[in-house]
């Protein structure tokens, strides 16, 4: 066992540059820097190939175990480029962590002399190297199988706190428009020219996604500005719904005002609904918005530039249980402990999974770190 530098075990050669309306379908992968991205006819490379993303998904390490053609944002090893067995090598490469030369560099992209400047523990023999790599495998593919059982639950753990909400809202009767008991309002379409770095934030439809309002992207109104706006001011517990997109893969874009949001303006394609005095309690509201019953109401209206775009008028048309506030009161009451049970759930799923996925990076280190002690 010695150590060396991965430029002198072999060579990051080039993807070539592929368009996809060059490309005629075939049994060969076509390879981008996070994977495969189509398939062409023919191969540019000989037999198994690693992939190393140059530009996009940095130092990300991919295994073709057929011959392929990596793009020209890519490296690639095939045998013609090492004597090492390309699963060893791949898994070292993995271990490395390449895609943190990116950020030494402080150039976008994958410097190749960089990564050869590396050091890993060659062992003696390439047979030495196949049965690391076999063990590697071996216990790589238990802990997928674990990690997709773990995935399964998360998503399981999701799926039941929409479960709880739709048999609460489910076994109700009398329905009426939200128009009855609340109205939306939309927010002010403050000119772009007037943003500022600083001041009283404005809530764009960015800012909310489902369960959250998220301040990642801000812009602001000057404060004296802002003091003109006072029926746009947010309040603490405000409902507010995305007009704009209000739907994405993670449930709908829907969320309540904490303090740590305020002051802020409301802006538009962003609503928020402004309950009537004595109709209807903002936590059944809120719980209602999420229910698969008001999702279907409000999904495949129109666009507006190519986005879906739902209306305040089409959102208070939708209906909702109509209830005196004491029973809104009490069924509020027994869904947020069930949901609270759900959400515990779903920690302790996620959580799990995320040590899950820790897993492989531990693997290798006490595969590679510890061969040269």
């Amino acid at each position: 066992m010695r150590l060396v530098e991965v430029g002198e075990i072999c060579r990051f050669e080039y993807g070539k540059s592929l368009s996809e309306r060059t490309r005629i379908p075939g049994k060969f992968f076509v390879y981008g820097s996070n994977g495969p991205v189509g398939s062409h006819a023919t191969a540019f490379t000989q037999g198994k190939t690693i992939v190393i993303g140059r530009k996009g998904s940095i130092g990300e390490v991919h295994v073709s175990n057929d011959s392929c053609w990596p793009i020209d944002t890519t490296y690639f090893i095939d045998s013609t480029c090492t004597d090492c067995d390309l699963d060893w090598l791949a898994y070292n490469l993995k271990h490395l962590n390449l895609a943190e030369l990116n950020k030494a560099s402080g150039v976008p992209g994958l410097n190749r002399d960089d990564a050869y400047k590396q050091k890993v523990w060659l062992p003696e023999t390439k047979n030495e190297q196949y049965q690391i790599a076999a063990y590697l495998k071996a216990q790589l593919a238990e802990v997928e199988t674990a990690r997709q059982a773990s995935q399964t639950l998360v998503w399981d753990a999701k799926l039941l706190k929409t479960k709880i909400v739709d048999s609460t809202f489910g076994e109700l009767r009398d329905w009426q428009p939200i128009a009855a008991v609340a109205k939306v309002q939309s927010g002010y379409a403050f000119k772009s020219q007037d943003f500022k770095t600083s001041g009283v934030r404005l809530l764009r439809n960015t800012n909310i996604l489902p369960g959250q309002v998220y301040w990642d992207e801000v812009v602001c109104l000057d404060e004296n500005e802002a003091t003109r706006y006072q029926s746009y001011a947010l309040e603490e517990g405000d409902i507010l719904i995305s007009l704009d997109r209000p739907l994405i893969s993670s449930g709908i874009k829907v969320a309540r005002v904490e303090t740590a949001d305020l002051p802020s303006l409301l802006l538009q394609r962003v609503g928020r609904f402004i309950p009537k005095p004595g109709a209807i309690d903002p936590g059944f509201l809120y719980a209602f918005l999420q229910s698969s019953r008001f999702i279907g109401a409000i999904s495949g209206h129109d666009q507006s530039l190519g986005v879906p775009h739902i209306s305040p008028g089409q959102v208070e048309s939708v209906e909702l249980p109509c209830l005196s506030l004491d029973e809104q009161r009490r069924i509020v009451t027994r869904l947020y402990v069930q949901l609270a049970e759900a959400d515990s759930i779903a920690q302790t799923a996620a959580m799990q999974l995320a040590e899950i996925e820790r897993l492989p990076q531990k693997l290798l280190a006490r595969a590679f770190d510890a061969q040269g002690a």
